[in-house]
Order: structure tokens, then sequence, then C-alpha cells
């Protein structure tokens, strides 16, 4: 009985950190697949005799557009990591229970592609053209990667908000999950802790 009730605890979990990236995955693929149309039309028409002698306009309309569903995009990310943040502050969550693992012997987390594609989809991910400000920001990013390897609790803490709002997005946009971190053999909570540093010019 005991077996089930795991399970079925478990089971629970890994639902739940499923659901709260489902929304940003729903968001990115109807995105994408505007921004798909959006292109196979301006390769149409730049293809069409008749539209050749426009294509700096065409060009200007198709750049204004794309650029305008990345607004849009990002926009409706930022309500559902809204929605994602809400969810997890009323979910009851024990910071107390967090075990620190240090480097003896115990095993960190590991992204599960490894951490130079971590912070190349970070980076792929992060919308700089949302961030307001000029010069050198930074920012911590922290989060909880769970025992079943899902990302919660995601804190951008830095002087700059737009940058710390694009940056928790950035890392729920990433879809794979963390090799969770071992102490004594077993699976354990960890937080991380990501320093980003932007220049705008």
């Amino acid at each position: 009985m005991k077996k089930f009730f795991t399970f079925l605890f478990l089971f629970i979990v890994s639902f739940y950190f499923s659901q709260q990236t489902e929304g940003l995955r729903m968001i990115k693929k109807k995105y994408d697949l505007e921004l798909e149309n959006l292109i196979v039309q301006y390769k149409q028409d730049i293809a069409n005799k008749a539209y050749r002698k426009k294509l700096k306009e065409i060009t200007r309309i198709k750049d204004n557009a794309v650029k305008e569903l990345e607004i849009k995009r990002n926009a409706e990310y930022l309500e559902e990591l809204l929605k994602i943040k809400t969810d997890e502050l009323n979910r009851v969550f024990d910071v107390s229970k967090l075990q620190v693992i240090d480097e003896r012997g115990e095993i960190m987390p590991r992204y599960s592609k490894g951490n130079n594609v971590f912070k190349e989809e970070l980076a792929n991910n992060f919308y700089s053209e949302a961030v307001k400000g000029k010069g050198k920001i930074s920012c911590e990013l922290s989060f909880v990667i769970e025992r079943d390897g899902s990302i919660v609790n995601v804190k951008g803490t830095g002087e700059n908000e737009s940058f710390n709002k694009q940056a928790e997005l950035a890392l729920y946009l990433i879809l794979d999950t963390w090799e969770p971190g071992r102490l004594d053999g077993r699976t354990v909570k960890c937080r991380m802790r990501v320093p980003l540093t932007l220049n705008l010019n």
C-alpha cells in the first residue's frame, strides 16, 4: 500500500510539473506556427514577379509583423510566467528541507543535455528586446531542481526587473529536465544559482 501511495504521489508531482510548462509550450507552438506561416507568405510574395518591385516594402512589412508577433508572444509568456509563479507560491514549499550538496563525493544536478547546451538554450530563450535599460545589467537566477529533475521556484534577483522576468521566463522555457542531485545514494532537491549579465548599448 505504501508503494502505491508513493507511486501515486510521484505521478501527481510529475504531472503537476509537466503542466506548469505546458502553457509555455502551447504559446511557443502557436507563435512558431504563425511565424512559419508569415515567412512562407513572404517567400511566396517575393517569388511573385508582380511583387518584386516592392521587395523593400514587403520586407519592411514582414519585419514589422515578425516584431509584432514576438512582442505578443512575450506578453503571453509573461502572463503564463505569472500563473506559474502564483501556483508555486500557493504550494506548500518548505525551504528548510532543501539539502545543500557539497563537493565531498556527492553528485550535483546536471542538465540532461550537458551544461553547455543548458547555457545555449537559456541564451536562445532569452528575449532581450523586452529588457529596458542601458549598459551592463546583472541578475542572479536561482531555482530548485526537484527530485524528478524538474525546475521550480525560479527567481531572478537583480536591479532590473524586466531583465529578471526575462531570465526567469528563459529558464522556464527550457523543456528538458535535469539529472537530480544525489546525497547518500538518494535523489534530493537542490537549489542552483546562475549569474547572468547582459550588455545593452
